[in-house]
């Protein structure tokens, strides 16, 4: 979740960016100082865990997703080569959505559709 856990450390000083809005409530202005030492901790809060490298898994809004792999089928690859390259290509046909549409095209000499879904 977080690329650079160790920067988590700096929340510890959350509360001295805090101070300014403890000061403003101690002279009289308790609405305004909470509000500043919230916003403020706020504030500093997100950026600390911006630096930390916090990511959110996001799901996309697409539907379908279109792949196109490219296969070399030159004389020079081996046949255990062209095979592992199958094997590859169906792995990812298996992990894919059944709504999603895998194209392969092979090149070597001239290219053309091998395979399209």
């Amino acid at each position: 979740m977080f690329e650079r856990p160790l920067i988590l450390w700096l929340l510890a000083l959350a509360p001295l960016s805090a101070m300014p809005g403890v000061l403003a409530m101690r002279s009289g202005r308790p609405f305004a100082g909470a509000l500043s030492a919230l916003l403020r901790m706020g504030v500093f809060a997100a950026l600390v865990l911006l630096l930390a490298g916090a990511r959110m898994p996001i799901k996309a809004g697409t539907r379908r997703m279109a792949v196109v792999v490219a296969m070399d089928q030159s004389e020079s690859i081996a046949d255990d080569q062209r095979e592992w390259m199958r094997q590859k290509i169906a792995a990812l046909r298996h992990a894919m959505d059944p709504r999603d549409r895998l194209a392969v095209i092979g090149f070597g000499r001239d290219g053309q559709l091998i395979r399209g879904r």
